[in-house]
């Protein structure tokens, strides 16, 4: 389109060329140009067969101009526009289909050259031996693209591509009926364990090729990684892709299963908002007990005054101090997400914080309070020469856990910060750690190379076994103040609470009690040999870190003494 249009607009210049040439270049050229604005309207509802047809009417409009042009240097001109089409064809077209429309091409072309008034042998060289070259050098780059932007396992697009799908459906016009979804096999990573990875590799690409058989054209399907699949389907309701994610699910080989998020797109919705749905979707079909399609409600205006809020920077970052029972002393800090509204009250976290998870947005806000409370945690000190720096501890939720890039979001934000990895500890809800999850392994695998470590948090509510526990690899356990509470007094029994100390020594953890609200509790932890406590007996979370006090004195740290 951009050629005929440049094209049309030189024959308005000066020139010596018969009229009947320069009209008959308007004409062509007019003509493209009204094929290339018709290609950009209809994008959305092409087919296959489309760009074959564009082509190859081109060839015919450039072989009507040659056979009209009388011959010579015309002729020869015109000729040279054939160098384009074996370029479009090796650019839009997989190699042997745009091969046989170079050929065609030289069958079509050749003759007609060779047939013009004044045209040699030389000028025929030329035009065909530029228009094979053209042809080579971009069908090489076109296919250096695709490999690029292509799964080397399956063939599908991967995670760059599909990436690039998803922006391009969204900068469309056609955004409103936008679908994105998400699939995750289920327990692959246990069928990779019992039945070799090799065997992993052919399930995944039996599942490619039986999904590339289902999903219907103008769809863009990939494989963004491990077990995770995405789809992006252009001009397509939320029933209708519901529909054809149940004939995903039908088409899985015999013994595999996958659950599978979907999310319409919302107006104004970016792609990373858009993924961030799907991807809570797809955890909340894992929460349902698998194998099945949960399907994203919609961000809703809860959701979407969480980001308003973070947009206009309505959100702080408070800091509540961890502290050694035994001497008192602060050896780091939690930091906990709090709203401040425009009226200047605070939001409590129960009401926005599972909005903002339900919606997506919580990716979003929980990558700026990591990088908030890194920059904070930069700056503080030891409480004396001999103490150590206090450590920070940042929340991780399901969804963000879930996310592929999780851990990139963690290395730049403490690239960005300068604060060392290991004085970062990432808390992961017990509920939310699902073993079995290959993106949750990766991220974990990839924040323990970066020298973060991790810990449980509220353990005891969640579904832990000792199995677990031995296999997520965590380095600190966190017992939930439902727990805590069990202790009333200094000669309390609390049997829970000792079974978690017992457990969390047995395998080399560090324990942290939550929720110490009273000095009995804080005697009896440091009798029972807790490592670290936290609470308000200690500290209530504060915008700055501030120092362990009790019961919010603030006269240096508070040190326990226990009776024997």
């Amino acid at each position: 389109m951009a050629t005929g249009l440049a094209v049309i607009l030189s024959t308005l210049l000066p020139s010596a060329a018969p009229e009947r040439d320069v009209t008959l270049v308007r004409v062509v050229n007019g003509l493209a140009v009204v094929a290339g604005i018709g290609m950009v309207l209809l994008r959305a509802h092409t087919t296959r067969l489309l760009p074959h047809v564009v082509i190859g009417g081109g060839v015919v409009l450039i072989t009507t101009a040659l056979h009209a042009s009388g011959g010579g240097a015309s002729a020869v001109a015109y000729a040279a526009v054939y160098c384009l089409a074996p370029g479009y064809a090796f650019m839009l077209l997989p190699p042997r289909s745009a091969t046989v429309h170079l050929l065609l091409t030289v069958l079509v072309g050749a003759p007609s050259l060779a047939l013009s008034a004044g045209v040699g042998p030389a000028e025929q060289v030329v035009v065909w031996s530029v228009a094979v070259l053209l042809g080579a050098v971009v069908g090489w780059m076109a296919r250096a693209l695709q490999r690029a932007e292509a799964d080397h396992l399956t063939g599908l697009a991967n995670h760059r591509g599909l990436e690039r799908a998803l922006d391009e459906a969204i900068a469309s016009g056609g955004a409103a009926d936008l679908a994105y979804a998400l699939l995750d096999l289920d327990h692959f990573r246990a069928w990779n364990d019992t039945r070799g990875r090799a065997s992993g590799d052919r399930l995944l690409q039996e599942v490619a090729r039986a999904w590339a058989e289902v999903v219907p054209p103008g769809t863009a399907l990939g494989r963004l990684g491990a077990d995770a699949f995405g789809l992006v389907l252009p001009q397509t309701s939320a029933a209708e892709a519901e529909l054809l994610l149940t004939r995903l699910h039908a088409a899985l080989p015999s013994g595999a299963t996958c659950s599978a998020g979907l999310a319409q797109h919302e107006p104004g919705e970016s792609a990373s908002m858009l993924t961030a749905r799907t991807e809570s979707a797809v955890y909340a079909a894992k929460r349902a007990g698998r194998s099945r399609t949960h399907v994203h409600a919609g961000g809703g205006p809860d959701g979407r005054a969480v980001l308003e809020g973070l947009q206009r920077g309505e959100f702080e970052v408070h800091y509540q101090p961890i502290v050694d029972p035994r001497t008192g002393r602060t050896t780091a800090a939690e930091a906990l997400v709090r709203w401040r509204t425009p009226e200047g009250g605070l939001v409590p976290p129960s009401d926005f914080l599972p909005d903002a998870e339900r919606s997506g947005v919580i990716v979003q806000l929980g990558a700026w309070v990591l990088r908030t409370a890194c920059s904070a945690a930069a700056t503080w000190t030891a409480d004396g020469s001999e103490d150590a720096v206090p450590y920070l501890t940042v929340n991780a939720s399901g969804p963000e856990l879930q996310d592929p890039t999780y851990w990139r979001t963690v290395h730049d934000a403490l690239a960005a910060t300068g604060l060392p990895a290991e004085r970062l500890v990432l808390e992961l809800v017990e509920s939310h750690y699902d073993i079995e999850s290959l993106h949750l392994a990766n991220n974990l695998h990839q924040i323990r190379q970066l020298g973060v470590r991790t810990a449980l948090d509220d353990f005891g509510t969640g579904y832990s076994s000792l199995d677990r526990l031995r296999r997520s690899g965590v380095d600190i356990l966190k017992i939930d103040k439902s727990f805590t509470d069990d202790i009333t007094s200094e000669t309390s029994e609390a049997p829970l609470v000792l079974a978690i100390l017992a457990m969390g020594k047995a395998l080399g953890l560090r324990v942290v009690a939550e929720g110490v609200e009273t000095r009995a509790q804080a005697a009896w932890l440091v009798a029972h040999g807790c490592d670290a406590a936290q609470g308000w007996f200690f500290g209530r979370p504060a915008p700055h870190l501030e120092r362990a006090t009790a019961s919010g004195r603030s006269d240096g740290p508070t040190r326990i003494a226990v009776q024997h």
